[in-house]
């Protein structure tokens, strides 16, 4: 509800409003009309409910003589006026019509002005279908490239998680190498360990029984090195290529620059700033393409397709129009052939 805007207002006080004067254009509370009613300037003020305000037709304002119609306009001096100001003021002036006599007129400017604003409505109505348009492509571009910079980045943990698994593969496979090889190495010393005992013991036994026969067997298979094994091992050594120690030197640096260096793409915004005095290059690009003939390039425009901006010509001599493009900060072309040239 609207709320009383006079000396409420500037009171600090909010009173609910009973009354709209709208010449004044301010609500008024039940104290305020009484206000309003006995004030000399606003004495005459036709007041209305609130409901109804938008309803109430706009008047002219006219202050000095408030009992007599306004019937009158003076088009020299371009004011409206009633019968006692044509005679005070106004008996000079050369051209004062009626009003009545203006409807015609008034009408016929009305009806122009209207075909003219119904003509700007077109065409901000054109502008804001345009606006939504853009809006929409705006959107479809924007999640086209959302769901592209997913893809990448999937694509980049993908090959990362690739890497990672083929190192750890590698790690596992020469780490298991390694221990088979101990295993091996220790198996052997303990087939030595046992071979030894049993030595031992059967030189043990020859020199306890002191015969010379046991004596001298135990002595030749000594001298005959049935004893050793040393042979044996040196020759699986360098059979196969031995593992001496494993370990892991992270590239942490590299990895971190890489990371730094990595980028999924550009993000282009074209600005729409005010028009150049002069002409500014911005791009450059080779109108040969790959078996083209020396290019004769005419009719170039520049398109904005998809977000992506466009150069589009015609090469006569090829006989082909030629669309040039950046995609991934790669550049791109398409040709479309034609079977007779195309003139105009």
């Amino acid at each position: 509800m609207a709320t009383a805007r006079l000396e409420k207002k500037q009171l600090g006080e909010t009173t609910p409003g009973a009354l709209w004067c709208p010449e004044c254009k301010v609500a008024l509370c039940d104290k305020c009309v009484k206000i309003h009613r006995v004030t000399p300037n606003s004495l005459n003020h036709d007041l209305c409910d609130l409901s109804s305000r938008s309803k109430v037709k706009w008047r002219i304002t006219y202050t000095e003589h408030k009992s007599n119609r306004v019937e009158f306009q003076c088009q020299d001096c371009g004011k409206a006026a009633c019968q006692t100001c044509c005679i005070i003021y106004h008996r000079a002036c050369k051209t004062v019509v009626t009003i009545e006599s203006m409807k015609l007129g008034m009408k016929a400017a009305l009806m122009e002005k209207r075909l003219g604003m119904e003509k700007r409505l077109k065409v901000r109505s054109k502008k804001v279908d345009i606006k939504h348009e853009k809006l929409q492509s705006s959107s479809r571009i924007t999640e086209s490239a959302v769901q592209t910079i997913r893809v990448i980045c999937q694509t980049a943990i993908n090959k990362i998680k690739q890497t990672e698994t083929q190192l750890l593969d590698e790690l596992k496979n020469i780490s298991q190498t390694y221990a088979d090889q101990l295993q091996a190495d220790v198996k052997l010393e303990e087939i030595e360990m046992q071979m030894y005992r049993q030595h031992c013991e059967f030189i043990d036994q020859a020199l306890v029984s002191d015969c010379e026969m046991d004596l001298y067997d135990a002595y030749q298979a000594w001298e005959s090195g049935a004893v050793e094994m040393e042979d044996v091992r040196d020759t699986e050594a360098a059979a196969t290529r031995r593992i001496d120690h494993i370990g892991f030197t992270p590239d942490t640096v590299n990895v971190l620059k890489v990371l730094d260096s990595l980028q999924f793409g550009v993000i282009d915004v074209t600005y729409r700033d005010r028009c150049l005095s002069t002409p500014v290059l911005v791009d450059t690009r080779e109108g040969r393409v790959v078996g083209d003939e020396k290019p004769n390039l005419w009719d170039m425009i520049v398109l904005v397709v998809d977000g992506v901006q466009t150069c589009v010509v015609t090469d006569y001599d090829n006989k082909c129009v030629k669309s040039f493009f950046s995609r991934n900060n790669n550049s791109c072309h398409s040709k479309l052939p034609w079977q007779t040239p195309h003139v105009g």
